[in-house]
């Protein structure tokens, strides 16, 4: 590595600025060296998802792995820029086989339970099983058998505001999301709300339809957040 050039800024604080320059033989191995050192990397934690039980934890594995390879396709293109024959190092494994891995869990090995009471729990109840599979999750009847599971209860209930030609409800929502191996919550989602409209019935329509979407998007933001960043840290 050599200097190539120096710069002084002197304003509003003297600051030096060097150019350091790396010849492409230098460059070439020190990408190469951290490839394989990645490679390496990725392989462990990809055996140990595999002999790992338990899924949140798999999950993690696999979630580690995908942040290096995302690393080492950087340094990949890198290595193509500074090497004579512009090529780089294939992958032992793409990152779409990885990623594949990652996806087969959720859809298969980790379990959501989901349970709601109270007004509407029905429809609110279809909307988040298929909200949660939208998200790539899987849902089962079984509540023992869920590794997370995510209850609560609706209440909607009729608001007076003195305008007769104009109905409304006020709603609650509140869930818990409990994680069934430590027998802890993890997290909760709250919200309420008032809706309006000329009848009871359709205000707590647009009510039910409003609970719907903040419920889902709330719910698998919290469910994303737990997996891939709290289990294992």
């Amino acid at each position: 590595m050599r200097i190539a050039e120096v710069y002084q800024e002197t304003e509003p604080d003297p600051i030096f600025y060097a150019l350091a320059v790396l010849g492409r033989n230098q460059s070439s191995a020190m990408f190469q060296h951290r490839i394989r050192e990645l490679d390496r990397e990725i392989q462990r934690l990809l055996t140990e998802a595999v002999a790992e039980q338990d899924p949140l934890i798999r999950i993690k594995y696999l979630k580690d792995s995908i942040k290096k390879h995302i690393l080492r396709q950087a340094y990949d293109t890198e290595l193509r820029i500074v090497s004579q024959s512009g090529g780089g190092i294939p992958p032992p494994i793409h990152f779409s086989e990885v990623k594949r891995r990652l996806e087969q869990i959720l859809l298969r090995d980790f379990l959501i339970g989901l349970s709601v009471t109270g007004t509407r729990a029905k429809e609110i109840l279809e909307a988040l099983v298929q909200g949660m599979n939208q998200q790539g999750f899987s849902v089962c009847n079984n509540l023992g058998r869920a590794d997370v599971l995510v209850k609560g209860t609706i209440e909607i209930k009729p608001f007076d505001r003195g305008t007769p030609e104009w109905k409304y409800v006020q709603w609650r929502a509140h869930f818990d999301l409990v994680d069934q191996r430590l027998g802890t919550v993890f997290g909760s989602v709250n919200k309420s709300g008032r809706e309006g409209h000329r009848s009871h019935l359709q205000a707590e329509d647009r009510a039910v339809r409003k609970i719907r979407k903040a419920l889902t998007t709330h719910i698998a933001k919290e469910m994303t957040q737990y997996i891939f960043s709290q289990q294992g840290n």
